[in-house]
């Protein structure tokens, strides 16, 4: 298994400059899954119309709601409790068909993100939303597929 490159690493952002603005990276020591507990915590209790941007793949500015990394998000968000159509995020029937045809870009992970997702499935597991959520389907979709990378 050869690693895939990182486009995000200390090592580069906290080397970058512009006139006087410099990077420093914060909380290196938390796994996203932590970051996205923090920032699920400070919704409920201060921001709660917080409008979060993850995609890289939307040329228009918001989340896509397909691509793997806005699906890992709205999960985790799920898994804490949060509603992520309060934050940037949409889901429809459509969408998660999409995501099922595409069911090849959720097993070409790296060990990060199968692990990611294998934290995500406990905890998700333990705060389903009701049947009558928009995301109950998205849920259950997440809980039985299998996130093992595949080389």
């Amino acid at each position: 298994f050869t690693p895939e490159p990182e486009g995000s690493h200390p090592s580069i952002e906290n080397n970058l400059r512009w006139g006087a603005t410099k990077v420093a990276l914060e909380s290196m020591d938390l796994s996203r899954l932590d970051k996205i507990g923090v920032i699920a915590r400070h919704i409920k209790k201060k921001n709660p119309n917080l409008q979060l941007r993850v995609c890289w793949e939307s040329k228009k500015g918001s989340n896509c709601g397909k691509c793997e990394k806005c699906t890992r998000t709205m999960a985790s968000l799920l898994s804490e409790g949060v509603n992520p159509s309060n934050h940037g995020f949409r889901m429809n029937k459509n969408l998660l068909r999409s995501m099922k045809k595409n069911k090849k870009l959720f097993t070409r992970l790296n060990e990060n993100k199968e692990s990611q997702w294998t934290i995500i499935q406990k905890k998700l597991s333990k705060n389903l939303p009701d049947k009558g959520s928009e995301y109950y389907n998205f849920c259950q979709w997440i809980l039985k597929t299998n996130f093992q990378h595949k080389s």
